[in-house]
């Protein structure tokens, strides 16, 4: 029999997740399926976004759902929210997506709707589906990311009430949608869009036993209650997560609850090992050594992390000890302002190059056409200028770029050759 808790980080109503959802719904048998409209309720087009859940549904998947409005708590009367939360505890599906994580708690905790939930996910004796994606999933653990007030509003990082949903599975976990998000270019935009720095503050104010699970963008964590295993699907992956230290679970991963549970204690068992609970580069094992920090250092700026890599710098400081308390003090505020200048200005230079290439490269090729051969030489020699060598093949036009800029940090840490820095289109 199926009893799933399922939770999406993104892109729950596209064609990458057409395949799990028609899957999980052949599964789930009869009942009624429901979508709930709240967490876009506060939308004016909320009529709008349920059409197109509905046709979605319908059409991509082949499964007709139907919409169960819960939009403002407060204009409902009692025994209307009653009957909404016995539809919510009875229905074979549930399914709750995108809007904003604050809004769809709020809403929900002004009702027995969450209790709902919680009665579903545990009643063995029947089969069900409770599908949470991107906003919604932000608020099946005890506490949610309010992340509107966090990206947009700028207010400080804080944790919502939740909805309480992964006790039922014995998972003290928050989870982290949108996980791998990289929408902000030049500024972090992972861990549900308020970066990993935002998130190390809202981990510090967790619970000891509370954790962190981070799902990726069009990726699933199927959570089986029947069978205690966690299952991963998608093209992304799913990440446990301690105060900053990771363990990665790939698309395809199944593995029962009890392992998941006793890899998030090793996770902690290792910070609470190290010193001050310092994290590596791959946000796992502790600073111990020179070796260790270079390491870290090196995966930090790898993943455009710039903060992450003056942590690591400063705790090397921590492990060399023996520095007076005010040289220390200025050492650190030299290095958090090195990296906030440099994580300000840190761009993927061949993502910024390469519309402008492919303009001239179109330019060049038309030049060619009409056989204005002076002219597309011309351009060839200043792209070639620029660092971009032109490369006439058989399949078409190609190019490399090498960025002057790339290779000096291998450099600087090795005393030798670096990364190339070349990057062939």
């Amino acid at each position: 029999m199926v009893r799933l808790l399922v939770l999406m980080g993104s892109g729950e109503t596209t064609p990458t997740m057409v395949t799990p959802h028609q899957r999980i719904l052949d599964a789930v048998g009869t009942g009624e399926r429901l979508v709930l409209d709240t967490p876009y309720g506060f939308q004016e087009n909320a009529d709008e976004l349920s059409a197109r859940t509905l046709e979605y549904f319908a059409h991509n998947v082949g499964h007709p759902v139907d919409v169960l409005t819960l939009r403002d708590a407060a204009t409902l009367g009692p025994a209307e929210v009653e009957v909404i939360a016995e539809r919510v505890a009875d229905a074979a599906w549930v399914f709750a997506g995108p809007g904003s994580p604050s809004y769809f708690a709020r809403q929900l905790l002004a009702t027995p709707v969450p209790d709902a939930l919680r009665r579903r996910l545990a009643d063995a004796s029947r089969a069900s589906v409770t599908m949470l994606a991107s906003a919604a999933a932000c608020t099946a653990g005890r506490v949610a990311i309010p992340v509107y007030e966090l990206y947009k509003v700028g207010e400080p990082p804080h944790w919502r009430e939740g909805l309480d949903l992964m006790r039922v599975a014995g998972l003290d976990a928050v989870i982290v949608p949108h996980y791998d998000n990289a929408e902000g270019g030049t500024h972090d935009t992972s861990c549900c869009y308020v970066g990993d720095r935002r998130l190390r503050q809202l981990e510090a104010e967790l619970d000891a036993s509370t954790w962190v699970l981070g799902v990726d963008e069009h990726t699933a964590a199927v959570v089986d209650l029947e069978e205690r295993e966690l299952h991963v699907e998608g093209r992304g992956r799913v990440v446990l997560r301690v105060r900053g230290a990771e363990h990665v679970l790939p698309s395809g991963t199944t593995v029962d609850l009890d392992a998941v549970l006793a890899t998030v204690a090793r996770l902690g068992a290792t910070l609470s090992a190290t010193p001050d609970g310092a994290v590596d580069g791959v946000r796992g094992a502790g600073i111990s050594g020179k070796g260790d920090g270079r390491d870290a250092f090196v995966a930090a700026v790898d993943r455009g992390d710039l903060i992450g890599a003056a942590d690591a710098t400063v705790g090397l400081l921590e492990a060399a000890g023996g520095l007076a308390d005010e040289v220390r003090a200025q050492v650190v505020r030299q290095v958090a302002a090195l990296a906030g200048i440099a994580q300000a200005g840190l761009h993927e230079h061949r993502q910024l190059v390469a519309p402008h290439v492919e303009t001239l490269l179109d330019l060049r090729r038309r030049a060619r056409e009409e056989r204005r051969f002076a002219d597309a030489d011309a351009i060839r020699d200043a792209l070639l200028t620029a660092g971009i060598e032109v490369r006439d093949g058989a399949e078409g036009t190609g190019w490399e770029f090498t960025d002057p800029l790339a290779g000096s940090l291998a450099d600087a840490l090795a005393g030798g050759p670096g990364r190339d820095g070349s990057a062939a289109y």
